[in-house]
């Protein structure tokens, strides 16, 4: 088997494993809606999250040079013939400054990345296991994204989420990075509803103001009750959390938007909370 094509098919079956339970299809031919021809796609993944079906489009580059800003914009013009929401390059050999600049400001409907295969910093990775106690979650990042598992000291959450390429500091000052965390069900909050209420209370006592949300259900990828709340907040900036409920628990994450983030923080925190599924931990 060629290397280009080898490359293909171990990410192919990689998609196939992370994805378990969508529809992963491999060679894929797809209309393209402005140029009315059959357009020929490396691998396929469509899901659907909260009513909605999701179209992410794969292309593996197997090259002997870095990806260029050229690859970048042939891809963007490909994912927008198709109608695509999320495309991503899979690249051998990384990419060049340019071409990342144009990933990240590829459109306002279409989200771009290319995929180093060995772009990751210490403690970081696309899959983690956060724990409180004994209950944990399994944990999958949303395309483009890493997990941060690294213990930053007492009262941190169990791991932060953000882009791919950046440390938790650069993240913090971008405005683009979440957290995970754990509440135990009590008399407080028994359900996502219950615990929906109590934050939206504490952010209108914190602000001094009602805060606005907007609020979907959904089932996750266990069966699981998953919500994700979309509150404006009186100062203009959005906080979008995430819940995923189980028997005594529920895993909650949350992300601040501080504005001028070209990609959509909904459907970030949509694909992050509908992956997770519970571990129960023992120690030792």
């Amino acid at each position: 088997m060629k290397a280009w094509r080898s490359f293909e098919q171990d990410i192919f079956g990689e998609l196939k494993v992370r994805y378990k339970g969508a529809k992963v299809l491999h060679d894929v031919k797809l209309e393209g809606r402005l140029s009315g021809v059959k357009r020929q796609a490396d691998i396929v993944l469509r899901r659907k999250k909260f009513g909605r079906e999701i179209v992410t489009v794969f292309e593996a580059k197997f090259y002997s040079k870095k990806v260029d800003v050229k690859d970048v914009d042939s891809f963007v013009g490909f994912l927008d013939d198709v109608g695509a929401d999320q495309g991503v390059l899979y690249t051998n050999v990384g990419f060049s400054d340019a071409a990342k600049r144009r990933a990240e400001a590829a459109s306002p409907r279409i989200e771009v990345d290319i995929y180093p295969l060995f772009e990751y910093a210490p403690f970081q990775a696309e899959c983690a296991i956060p724990y409180h106690g004994d209950r944990g979650v399994v944990v999958l990042a949303p395309i483009g994204w890493v997990v941060d598992g690294r213990n930053y000291g007492r009262g941190q959450p169990p791991c932060y989420l953000y882009r791919r390429g950046q440390t938790l500091e650069e993240a913090s000052t971008s405005g683009v990075v979440a957290y995970l965390q754990f509440w135990k069900k009590d008399d407080t909050a028994k359900s996502i509803e219950e615990l929906i209420d109590f934050q939206t209370t504490r952010l209108t006592q914190h602000y001094g103001a009602d805060c606005d949300a907007e609020i979907a259900y959904d089932l996750g990828a266990c069966g699981q009750r998953i919500s994700v709340r979309d509150t404006k907040l009186p100062n203009g900036m959005r906080e979008v959390a995430g819940y995923s409920e189980f028997e005594d628990f529920i895993c909650f994450s949350v992300l601040v938007d501080l504005g001028g983030y070209s990609f959509r923080p909904v459907t970030k925190m949509q694909e992050l909370i509908g992956s997770i599924f519970p571990v129960h931990m023992r120690h030792k």
